[in-house]
């Protein structure tokens, strides 16, 4: 059985944000109704997401509604550092080093954008909330890609982090999993469609230059060195994608169970199945 707790308040209290601000966030997304604002929750469940800063060892650990930020410089006894709390169930994570900013594809909350300068105080820089259910990001030259299932692919500009705003999008033609950016293409994982290149050089005017058809269901993506390594629900394929514009299968591993997400670290492809 599964408990969950959610604290709803009609009275006047101090909330992160102004009560305007949090209308037109949570009322927008379809959260709140007439007369009623959510406050607070017990957000920590199943957990659907892991970065790392790897300068600080720092782990950030996304369960449920929400984000535990673990201190990792003893692998061996991971520390928790404190606690994020989005207001959907997060599903993606994306951390960059450089600025120390995290960011959330927090399901129907959308994109959220965390400064975690000081990991024992985040703070919520700002949201920008998406068609679909936000379940995948990658961070790149200023955008943020925003997966968002069956609402395909979202491209918001974050060169201010706080402000945000969505500049265009890519309508995949199932229900989009996942996303990788390397160039000016997004390799995105399209469940029964497979592997999308989708070319966004121009951030406003998406356009798809080639695609594979996986005999799966295309769940997680990953590209380095040419090559685009799959995780297809039946195992993992590795796709070609020299010319974008003609992607090739090249190889594939059977795993044993369904193959759910990939990462790739020199010679070893690290599957989840």
């Amino acid at each position: 059985m599964c408990i969950v707790l959610a604290l709803i308040s009609v009275s006047l209290i101090q909330p992160m944000f102004t009560v305007a601000e949090q209308i037109a966030m949570y009322s927008k997304a379809g959260f709140d109704s007439l007369n009623v604002r959510f406050v607070g929750n017990w957000p920590f469940g199943p957990s659907y997401a892991v970065c790392v800063d790897s300068t600080r060892n720092l782990v950030f650990v996304g369960s449920g509604g929400g984000v535990y930020v673990l201190d990792v410089s003893q692998v061996s006894n991971p520390v928790r550092v404190s606690e994020i709390r989005t207001r959907g169930i997060v599903y993606g994570l994306y951390y960059d080093n450089t600025t120390q900013t995290l960011y959330v594809a927090d399901g129907q909350g959308g994109l959220e954008i965390w400064s975690i300068e000081n990991p024992s105080v985040p703070v919520r820089l700002s949201y920008c909330y998406t068609s679909g259910y936000a379940r995948g990001v990658y961070v790149s030259g200023g955008y943020a890609y925003v997966i968002a299932g069956r609402e395909g692919l979202r491209i918001i500009n974050i060169s201010d982090p706080d402000n945000p705003k969505e500049v265009g999008y890519y309508d995949t033609p199932d229900y989009a999993k996942s996303v990788y950016v390397s160039g000016c293409y997004a390799y995105v994982a399209d469940d029964n469609t497979g592997l999308r290149v989708i070319d966004v050089s121009a951030p406003s005017n998406p356009e798809e230059v080639g695609c594979y058809d996986t005999p799966g269901a295309a769940c997680g993506v990953y590209v380095s060195g040419g090559y685009a390594y799959v995780a297809d629900w039946e195992g993992l394929r590795v796709i070609n994608v020299s010319d974008p514009n003609n992607p090739l299968e090249v190889g594939y591993y059977d795993t044993p169970g369904y193959a759910y997400d990939v990462y790739v670290s020199g010679g070893y492809a690290y599957v989840t199945d």
